[in-house]
């Protein structure tokens, strides 16, 4: 929902997609009410924290967070959250977030990461584990997207722009000075004029 997806949204726009965003039908993106990042508070509109990462795209408000939701809590076999006023509007969620998180710290303690992660693999709605490096790398989905490739002896993170719907070939690093003639002779230098720079220690 914030940063990075929407940024990378705003990317394509920029390139002349027609990106959508889907907002909540009555409240909006939650990033629209976001007016302070650290020190730094915005006093009305435009609200670079919304126009950055929203530019060029057009809106559509949808509510889908009551089959969603009530999916999530299937899944967590606790539907009965669905109907329970504490958490029945975005205000009441706002007033027992402290119990909501215990709540579903609790339920997630029941199982293992691994239980979860098969569980939710057909959830509507989106979500992700925590995950450090190395968990990262070995993710399902980052295998499938082809966010990692190998360049040379190494797996590397690619691009984040995909021009084919398939991941770039990514060469190594070169060697240090190793192309050097090469790209000189394609500037248009003779080997005499190769050799003196060499000489003089203007290249290597």
């Amino acid at each position: 929902m914030y940063g990075f997806v929407p940024s990378a949204g705003a990317v394509l726009a920029d390139w002349g997609a027609d990106v959508i965003k889907v907002e909540h039908a009555v409240n909006g993106d939650p990033q629209r009410g976001l007016r302070q990042t650290g020190t730094f508070r915005v006093e009305g509109d435009p609200n670079p924290n919304i126009e950055h990462a929203n530019r060029g795209k057009r809106s559509l408000g949808l509510d889908m967070a009551r089959p969603e939701g009530r999916a999530l809590l299937d899944d967590l076999d606790r539907p009965e959250w669905a109907d329970d006023p504490r958490f029945a509007t975005a205000e009441q969620l706002a007033l027992n977030t402290a119990e909501a998180v215990k709540l579903l710290r609790e339920v997630i303690a029941t199982r293992t990461l691994a239980e979860w992660s098969e569980r939710f693999a057909t959830l509507a709605g989106p979500w992700a584990p925590v995950q450090d490096t190395l968990q990262v790398a070995a993710d399902a989905q980052v295998r499938a997207n082809e966010y990692l490739c190998q360049a040379g002896g190494l797996r590397l993170v690619a691009s984040p722009a995909q021009f084919d719907v398939s991941a770039p070939e990514l060469g190594p690093a070169p060697e240090f000075a190793a192309q050097t003639e090469e790209i000189l002779l394609e500037l248009g230098l003779e080997w005499d004029q190769i050799m003196a720079l060499k000489a003089a220690g203007a290249v290597t």
